[in-house]
């Protein structure tokens, strides 16, 4: 299924590392069997003048579930509103580009230092993707074993 979903928008669009603006997301856990879809670059080649999130990682979880990471890297600061725009527009640009392929949504935001307040806000947002509302899970910038920290119980569950 990685191959069909890389195909249908072009290997040219896919990275091996997701690091942006100071940020950078470790892979430790997850090292076999994913992709990770420049949206930026993407948006950018295709003249795609809208909000949209920094990364989607497509892959398979421990029970071979394919699942779709919306990622946001905010090493600064944030606010919650913008932040959930982002993930809606990345949202919505993945069920416009890959269609006919079912997948489970994590949409995620890294931080550095940002405002607990606005933290707390993010926290009740929802991404709506396929009839469902996902929450937002979150991540620290730079840390060993980020992604797998962010995700793991919620990755694991489905």
């Amino acid at each position: 299924m990685l191959k069909e979903i890389e195909a249908q928008i072009g290997a040219e669009y896919f990275v091996r590392r997701l690091k942006s603006s100071g940020c950078r997301v470790y892979f430790d856990e997850v090292q076999e069997n994913r992709l990770i879809f420049d949206v930026e670059q993407f948006c950018k080649v295709q003249g795609i003048d809208s909000k949209r999130c920094d990364f989607a990682v497509f892959l398979r979880n421990s029970n071979r579930k394919l699942c779709c990471i919306l990622i946001e890297l905010k090493r600064g600061a944030l606010t919650a509103s913008t932040v959930s725009e982002q993930l809606k527009g990345g949202a919505n640009l993945i069920e416009d580009n890959f269609t006919g392929i079912d997948f489970e949504l994590i949409p995620l935001v890294f931080v550095g230092n940002a405002d607990k307040l606005e933290i707390e806000n993010l926290k009740k947002k929802r991404i709506p993707f396929r009839n469902k509302r996902y929450g937002i899970a979150l991540g620290r910038c730079n840390k060993r074993n980020n992604l797998d920290s962010a995700i793991g119980k919620t990755f694991r569950a489905y």
